[in-house]
């Protein structure tokens, strides 16, 4: 589901079920590394993934642990010696107080503990570059029933022969454009005679026009 130094724990614990907190909590792993311009948790592997990450934010609870779907990974979490989170202050000496405040508020074992999209944009640290115009919130949400819906083979088929269908007509409709466009190519002078400078369509005209007229072009010798 994503990179796995940005994964949620929850996809790693294999937890029933995931939400869009997962996002939150990859967002959090970025706003991290934009804070101290290293990687928060560059896990090596799965194990060493989830020992990053509890080292730092300690031992998950006992609510947590129950709800890991594996046992193996149950276990083996039951049986590390328990850890105490380190403070955010620890981790980023010197970083912004409302910075550190939203980061954990993302970065959170609970999926359900974690801050929704829509309230860290109003986070103090983001407020004031918040523009709900510009950045409103998606009132329903998407539908995608139609990932569960049984196709038949005949269905796909004509997907398929619809979509080629368009990709020509549009195709064509391009050509066509293209074909009838006028040329703008200036129209070649004949042997021995000067160039003629064509007037441009963006000379000035009307009272901006100059008043007297450019001075006529050299006739071509022998005429």
């Amino acid at each position: 589901v994503a990179t796995r130094w940005y994964r949620a724990p929850e996809l790693m614990l294999s937890l029933h079920e995931y939400t869009q907190a997962i996002d939150l909590w990859s967002v959090g792993c970025i706003f991290g590394e934009m804070l101290a311009r290293r990687q928060l948790f560059p896990g090596k592997n799965y194990v060493h993934q989830l020992q990053l990450i509890m080292m730092v934010l300690g031992t998950p609870s006992p609510a947590v642990i129950q709800a890991v779907g594996a046992e193996r990974v149950r276990a083996y979490i039951q049986s590390l010696p328990p850890r105490q989170p380190v403070p955010w202050e620890t981790v980023y000496p010197g970083a912004d107080r409302q910075a550190l405040s939203l980061l954990g508020r993302m970065l959170r074992f609970e999926p359900s503990a974690r801050i929704s999209a829509a309230a860290a944009l109003r986070h103090p640290f983001l407020a004031k570059y918040h523009d709900p115009d510009d950045e409103p919130d998606c009132a329903p949400p998407f539908d995608f029933a139609f990932d569960r819906e049984a196709l038949t083979r005949e269905r796909i088929k004509e997907a398929i022969v619809a979509e080629i269908e368009d990709f020509h007509t549009r195709r064509e409709g391009i050509r066509q454009q293209i074909r009838f466009q006028p040329s703008l190519q200036p129209v070649a002078s004949e042997p021995g005679c000067p160039d003629v400078e064509m007037p441009s369509p963006w000379a000035p005209s009307g009272d901006c026009a100059m008043e007297s007229p450019p001075p006529a072009p050299p006739p071509c010798p022998g005429a």
